[in-house]
């Protein structure tokens, strides 16, 4: 069935003869929305496992502070996507004679806000998941002053620049309004506004670099982290699919290129790709920093691990760990501090206290001996 708004463009005769059916026609709507309830649907999936995993597997200490941040993200993560629906609806990513022809002023308005909101919703979802992260490695790397700093530091930018970005969207007119472009002579002579591409390349920006910053900062733990080799290996597979983001990141900078430059001759539904891409982008984040939380679910169900130590005659340390500080050398991260590899891992009494944690048989003063261990993450190391 075709759409009513191109045969209504049709019979009233204001299209030139320049402009097709085929062209107004032209619609990937179905795959776009398709793509985004996919990419929301594996994110929700994601972070709900993680705090399952939390809650009812490590369930020592229950929630921490980077997962309700998680959550608070998800929440706002759903009307960004529900909104991006809807401007596909309003035919924001469909052809250029469509946008211009067979949408009315009332319906272009409504476009205008509604992108205006959403990216006010994109960007809040976005530096939520960011803290959420920045809140994981603050477990990791408690007592690293270096890392604290970088960490603090890192915070300080993402505040600075979603900050920046929400500034952007409201006061890009003057007077301030959500509007993007002028649809009558009286607004074209009452508004003075920024262009569309300025800002959203601006904005673009400023989530790479902060992308760059957020998933650059596991590298620098991985490199300065002392274990085997093959530790680090999977280590890397728990905390760096991150990276990817990034490359998202770029690729929404662009949709923003093409979408400010495209023609009708150069038309390929930049826009529509743009939304993707966004739910997407933060989709990705939800997922790359929810890994660690779901791995001990993917160990137990699907691996059919034993996520708690059992010691014999071995000297093999594993330790099953939750927020707090718990041991004088059961976290495999204390390497963070500066200690060698052989002086975390060859203690036996190291095996025991792991082991305890695992149980939660442990009912000291947690906070004594001054090592703090992470959630979720446990490594495994064996010396021959």
């Amino acid at each position: 069935m075709g759409d009513p708004r191109v045969e209504e463009a049709i019979a009233s005769g204001r299209l030139p003869p320049r402009v097709t059916r085929e062209e107004l026609e032209m619609s990937q709507d179905v795959a776009g929305i398709v793509s985004i309830s996919v990419v929301t649907a594996l994110a929700t999936l994601v972070v709900i496992c993680r705090l399952l995993s939390r809650r009812f597997i490590i369930k020592r200490f229950g929630f921490g502070l980077d997962d309700g941040i998680a959550l608070a993200s998800l929440v706002v993560f759903i009307p960004f996507a529900a909104l991006c629906i809807e401007l596909i609806n309003l035919g924001t990513g469909r052809s250029i004679a469509f946008v211009r022809f067979a949408i009315d002023d009332a319906t272009w308005v409504r476009q205008q806000i509604f992108d205006s909101i959403a990216h006010l919703v994109y960007a809040t979802a976005l530096v939520l998941c960011r803290i959420s992260g920045l809140a994981f490695y603050y477990r990791i790397c408690a007592l690293h002053k270096g890392f604290l700093v970088a960490i603090r530091i890192i915070f300080a930018v993402l505040v600075i620049g979603y900050l920046a970005q929400i500034c952007l969207i409201i006061f890009h007119c003057k007077p301030v309004n959500m509007l993007w472009a002028p649809t009558s002579f009286e607004d074209e002579t009452r508004f003075e506004c920024l262009e569309w591409d300025e800002i959203y390349g601006a904005i673009s920006g400023i989530s790479l670099a902060c992308d760059l910053l957020l998933f650059g900062l596991p590298v620098a733990m991985l490199k300065i982290l002392e274990m085997p080799r093959k530790q680090k290996v999977q280590l890397a597979c728990i905390l760096l699919p991150g990276i990817a983001v990034v490359g998202i990141s770029v690729s929404r900078i662009v949709f923003v290129i093409g979408f400010a430059y495209q023609t009708p001759d150069t038309f390929d539904f930049a826009f529509l790709r743009l939304l993707v891409v966004e739910v997407s982008e933060i989709g990705a984040t939800l997922i790359a920093l929810s890994i660690p939380g779901v791995k001990p679910m993917v160990d137990k169900f699907i691996l059919r691990k034993d996520i708690c130590s059992k010691f014999g005659g071995s000297r093999t340390v594993r330790t099953c760990s939750n927020r707090g500080s718990i041991g004088s050398q059961s976290s495999s991260l204390s390497v963070l501090k500066g200690r060698s590899h052989s002086s975390v891992f060859d203690d036996d009494s190291t095996a025991q206290h792991g082991a305890a944690v695992c149980r939660g048989e442990l009912n000291e003063d947690v906070k004594q001996e001054g090592i703090q261990v992470t959630v979720d993450i446990y490594v495994e190391g064996a010396q021959s």
